[in-house]
């Protein structure tokens, strides 16, 4: 008889991380209701769903964002391994180029949305995905999303 999926057995969580740039290279940030740290919008794919869709969808949840799939972009994979969770998290980045603002569409998770340079952000103030993608060196700029080599990921 087969086991019905994650019966009650740690499983392997596979989710996304959004980079959203503005126009002067900043990123948006969220500061989490539970701890108070800094993180991206983002969240857990859904069965049958691409990266770039689950990027989209939970961008727009999030923070009301609405932008074309076509600007997201797949540049790196995060294996995050913790002793009571195991993830793994495709970066995708988008540049928000209207006037558009965010808002907070789940103001129970976040306390806000705020645009931050790279440069405001550390290890010590950022939830556990943000800070692993910090420490990799994914600081992504303007230059960088226009010449992006993306990963193939669906």
């Amino acid at each position: 008889m087969e086991k019905p999926c994650c019966s009650g057995e740690r499983a392997i969580v596979v989710g996304t991380g959004v980079v959203v740039l503005d126009a002067h290279g900043r990123v948006l940030v969220g500061q989490r209701a539970d701890t108070g740290l800094w993180g991206l919008p983002g969240g857990r794919l859904e069965f049958g769903e691409t990266v770039k869709s689950c990027a989209q969808r939970e961008l727009e949840e999030e923070t009301g964002l609405q932008l074309p799939l076509s600007s997201f972009k797949t540049c790196k994979v995060v294996n995050c391994i913790r002793p009571t969770h195991h993830s793994v998290d495709f970066t995708v980045i988008t540049v928000l180029r209207d006037s558009q603002q965010p808002s907070n569409r789940e103001p129970t998770k976040c306390l806000g949305w705020h645009w931050k340079a790279w440069s405001e952000l550390t290890l010590d103030t950022s939830y556990w995905p943000l800070a692993d993608r910090l420490q990799k060196g994914l600081q992504a700029t303007l230059a960088e999303y226009e010449n992006m080599q993306e990963l193939d990921t669906d």
